[in-house]
């Protein structure tokens, strides 16, 4: 497979080469770069849980087998120190305590499925320095998802899941029993994505300014609303 670099490849490129070198098999090899200047990756078969998902997402085992890979990814990659001048999508970051490099981009859609399970992790592109944990909360979200009731019906649910459940169920396979920090961080990421592309994309940052074109501001608004609203309400009365 072969796609344009950008100026966030490299950093990209030495966490994949990590990847490959502690036998981590849910992320694509990176190959090098041919003569139009474009990086090649190895292929990963199967199919991306575009919507409507795969059947077994919309179940535990889905759950579960999507958090247990989120986990073996966290491992395989808590070993990695990245220079402290590397560039990634965000900029010029090093690690700090407490932090590994996430995948940043993790969704049904940038998950392949084979057989009915997860496989492997593909786009890395907004790979940067943060907590595990905000990558547990971001994954979550999506999966859960904590979305309203027209969306979970587009991914294939027959009638409204219990979010709640699906949520417990995902933290508890990954291995985390406090799913109220877990909401905290999902409110933490859509703060961070709006500031960012209310900041970044007017200014003509690039990825940032293609999605202020896209109007991603007011629909990521919309999901921080969403969630807001739905952990008021399913708190009940204080």
């Amino acid at each position: 497979m072969r796609r344009p670099v950008e100026r966030w490849s490299p950093a990209v490129w030495r966490l994949l080469k990590h990847l490959e070198e502690v036998g981590f098999d849910g992320a694509p090899r990176f190959l090098g770069v041919d003569p139009k200047g474009r990086e090649i990756l190895t292929w990963i078969d199967g199919t991306p849980a575009t919507r409507p998902w795969p059947g077994s997402l919309l179940e535990d085992e889905g759950l579960i087998e999507f958090a247990g890979l989120l986990r073996r990814y966290h491992e395989a990659v808590r070993s990695y120190r990245p220079p402290s001048d590397a560039l990634w999508w965000t900029g010029v970051l090093g690690l700090s305590p407490g932090e590994v490099v996430i995948h940043g981009d993790l969704g049904p859609w940038n998950t392949i499925w084979d057989g009915g399970r997860p496989v492997g992790f593909i786009d890395w592109d907004f790979a940067e320095p943060a907590p595990p944990i905000a990558e547990v909360a971001e994954a979550a979200f999506f999966v859960t998802p904590m979305r309203d009731d027209a969306h979970c019906m587009e991914c294939g649910f027959t009638r409204p899941p219990d979010r709640d459940r699906r949520l417990r169920v995902f933290c508890d396979a990954y291995g985390i029993s406090d799913t109220e920090t877990v909401l905290e961080h999902m409110e933490a990421y859509w703060e961070t994505e709006i500031g960012r592309t209310s900041v970044l994309g007017p200014a003509g940052v690039h990825p940032w300014s293609g999605f202020h074109r896209r109007g991603l501001v007011a629909a990521n608004q919309g999901l921080l609303d969403w969630l807001r609203t739905y952990r008021r309400v399913s708190r009940g009365p204080s």
